[in-house]
């Protein structure tokens, strides 16, 4: 079937990766789809491709991929310092870009913690359309004005229900905005 993904796997030194050890995996066209019942999730990145590198468990893992999310195209690219650190509780430098037509986002910083629920370091994000954007998450609140043009750069600070974004630098249109910008999520709120 031409319209079935390519699954493979590829092998790139059995000897170093200890046995069962994968070095790379890719996906070519594949679809991937989450699924989540009690929250109605129900998402599909089409057109996936998508390399994995993690050489050994003691070496660094990069991700870089291209897929289309509700009809836009997008590429990714990720490093993880140290993923078995972070697998196994502890803390990782990590680097991850995002660029498609209605967003670039380059974040870096560490990404671990106790319960790997944390997230901290520097945030750059740009888009032609704040609100094509909230369009393409299904979020669309009522916004002033035109809500195009937006750069936001901040340091940003995620635990398990809490979001904080610091030395924010926000421009929205011709508007610009300085300072913090704090969120938490509370049960029942």
């Amino acid at each position: 079937d031409q319209d079935a993904p390519d699954w493979r796997l590829r092998l790139a030194n059995p000897a170093s990766g200890g046995v069962g050890w994968i070095p790379s995996l890719s996906l070519v066209n594949a679809r991937l789809r989450v699924m989540r019942a009690s929250s109605g999730l129900d998402e599909r990145l089409d057109g996936l491709d998508a390399t994995l590198w993690w050489r050994s468990r003691q070496s660094p893992a990069s991700l870089a991929a291209e897929f289309r999310w509700r009809a836009e195209a997008a590429r990714v690219s990720a490093w993880l310092g140290a993923p078995a650190t972070v697998l196994a509780g502890g803390e990782s430098a990590t680097r991850v870009e995002l660029h498609a037509p209605s967003i670039d986002l380059e974040f870096g910083g560490h990404l671990g913690g106790e319960k790997g629920e944390s997230l901290a370091g520097r945030l750059a994000l740009a888009s032609p359309s704040l609100r094509r954007l909230l369009r393409l998450t299904t979020f669309d609140p009522p916004l002033p004005g035109a809500a195009e043009r937006l750069r936001l750069d901040c340091d940003v600070n995620l635990r398990a229900r809490a979001l904080s974004l610091s030395e924010a630098r926000i421009e929205l249109d011709e508007s610009d905005f300085d300072g913090v910008l704090s969120l938490r999520y509370e049960d029942g709120a």
